[in-house]
């Protein structure tokens, strides 16, 4: 039986680890915070700032959010420089409502199981679809 080779999607991570890495960083020290500063406030040992800092692990969405805490900025500004801003497909900006139910959104979706998430997905999608027919 033959089976496919598997894909290594290696490239597609690593640039992604390492801007995360350098982004957390980058806010921290423009905040003037230590790695321990966070460790206290975001509950997040000092071991493990610096290995998310320097690529070596990836935070998930729940530890974002405690270190979004710790230096006191709202999770998007971690992911994205660009305050306010969503690199997605269609460069979406969110009013300040908006920008308000995605921080309630964050930590509830952290807490999902990934059939919960699909289902949330899928929920917003057809939404979407339906308000584009009646356009």
């Amino acid at each position: 039986m033959n089976r496919p080779a598997k894909q290594h999607r290696t490239a597609t991570w690593a640039s992604p680890k390492l801007n995360l890495g350098k982004r957390l960083r980058q806010i921290r020290e423009a905040k003037k915070l230590s790695q321990r500063d966070v460790e206290r406030k975001g509950g997040l040992t000092k071991r493990y700032v610096s290995r998310v800092e320097n690529g070596h692990t990836i935070p998930n969405v729940e530890t974002l959010q405690k270190f979004a805490n710790a230096v006191e900025v709202p999770v998007y500004q971690i992911l994205f420089e660009e305050p306010r801003r969503f690199d997605f497909q269609q460069g979406v900006r969110l009013s300040r409502d908006n920008e308000n139910l995605f921080h309630q959104l964050v930590p509830l979706v952290a807490n999902m199981d990934e059939q919960d998430r699909s289902l949330l997905l899928t929920v917003a999608q057809r939404a979407v679809a339906k308000r584009d027919e009646k356009r």
